[in-house]
């Protein structure tokens, strides 16, 4: 398990640094937790950055669920 942090504004970009390097080695599942209120942004987001056309590889969650 790893927790990436940082500010507001430099989280975005390092997690989806770290996603593309999971993604191209292969990983098997990569759950996500951000807060409830930009679970769907965050899957938008990760979608349109990685230029995919879906994953169910990638899993976003919120505490909540």
């Amino acid at each position: 398990m790893r927790i990436l942090h940082a500010r507001a504004e430099q989280t975005r970009d390092l997690l989806m640094r770290r996603l593309r390097e999971l993604l191209a080695g292969a990983a098997e599942r990569i759950i996500v937790i951000v807060p409830e209120q930009i679970t769907l942004q965050t899957e938008l987001d990760i979608i349109d950055y990685l230029a995919l056309n879906g994953s169910f590889v990638i899993q976003v969650l919120s505490p909540a669920r």
